[in-house]
């Protein structure tokens, strides 16, 4: 435990972003948004940037962490990073231009919060949940011995198929 630090809760959520067309994952200590407490004027990433194995947020030692966006919602535009330091009982947020900024998370409570909110897709829309399925289901090395290499799924696409040169490769996904 760090001298001087403040000791508070995580608590993360995930909600619409309507304004970008996606979702934001919303990271709160008390009644702060953390995002907005590094940087003004940001927002939280798509669930889909942050809450995925490997998680940026369960580290062992010392990293920097991307926790938010410009509130344009591109990354890469106004990122929001953190210093994360684990420790023996607390993880350490810091600033990354004012490492004195900083607050400190029960390490037990907040591996339990990061773990929850892995396991949760209560949010999930429909079209989001087959993105998720198909994501995680798709034989990489199959599709890597005809030639392709998977990057991401979009339902928004009209007609999308997934074509190699012997024809169409079947996905099961199960919704």
């Amino acid at each position: 435990m760090v001298t001087g630090v403040e000791l508070v809760n995580l608590l993360i959520a995930v909600r619409p972003a309507p304004e970008t067309n996606d979702h934001e994952v919303v990271l709160v200590a008390g009644d702060q948004n953390l995002v907005e407490r590094f940087a003004t004027g940001s927002m939280g990433l798509d669930p889909d940037d942050l809450l995925k194995e490997p998680c940026a947020l369960l580290v062992d030692g010392s990293s920097e962490c991307l926790i938010g966006r410009c509130d344009c919602g591109v990354l890469g535009c106004g990122d929001v990073r953190i210093a994360l330091s684990v420790q023996t009982d607390v993880v350490i947020w810091a600033d990354i231009n004012e490492p004195r900024r900083a607050i400190q998370f029960d390490r037990k409570l907040y591996q339990a919060e990061v773990s929850r909110s892995l396991a949760d897709f209560s949010w999930e829309t429909p079209g989001r949940r087959t993105e998720r399925l198909i994501r995680n289901g798709i034989d990489r090395q199959r599709l890597a011995s005809f030639g392709f290499e998977f990057s991401w799924p979009r339902l928004a696409l009209p007609s999308a198929r997934l074509l190699s040169r012997s024809g169409v490769i079947p996905v099961d996904v199960k919704c």
